[in-house]
C-alpha cells in the first residue's frame, strides 16, 4: 500500500485514520446520550402529569404511554382525588389536606 521508504506518509495516514475513528465513536456516543436524555424527559413529563387535577390532565400522556399505563394513571388520579375530598371534609382549613396520600407515594417509590 505505502512504500516502506517513507515512514512519514504511513504515520500520517494512521494518524488520520485514528482521528477519523475517534470522530465516529464520539458521534455515536453523542447520539446515544441524546436518545437517553429524550427518554428521561418523557419519563419526567409523565411523572409530572400523573397527579394533576382532571381538567389539566391532558392528551400529552396519550402520546407518552400505552393504553394500560393510561388506565393506571387515571385510576391513581381518581384515588388521589377521593383522598383529597375526604381529607378536605375532615379538616377544611388545613393545607396538609392537599398533600399526596401515603399509599400512592409508596406505589411511586416501587416504580423507580
Amino acid at each position: 500500500f505505502w512504500r516502506k521508504e517513507d515512514p512519514y506518509l504511513t504515520n500520517n495516514y494512521s494518524r488520520e485514520m485514528s482521528q477519523h475513528i475517534t470522530r465516529e465513536r464520539n458521534f455515536i456516543r453523542n447520539k446515544i446520550i441524546k436518545l437517553k436524555m429524550k427518554k428521561q424527559k418523557q419519563r419526567k413529563n409523565l411523572k409530572e402529569c400523573t397527579f394533576m387535577s382532571p381538567n389539566v390532565f391532558s392528551y400529552r400522556h396519550h402520546f407518552l404511554t400505552n393504553k394500560t399505563n393510561l388506565r393506571q394513571i387515571k385510576e391513581t388520579r381518581l384515588i388521589h382525588e377521593r383522598e383529597k375530598e375526604r381529607r378536605r371534609s375532615e379538616n377544611p382549613k388545613s393545607l396538609l389536606s392537599l398533600s399526596l396520600p401515603p399509599l400512592i407515594q409508596k406505589k411511586k417509590k416501587k416504580k423507580k
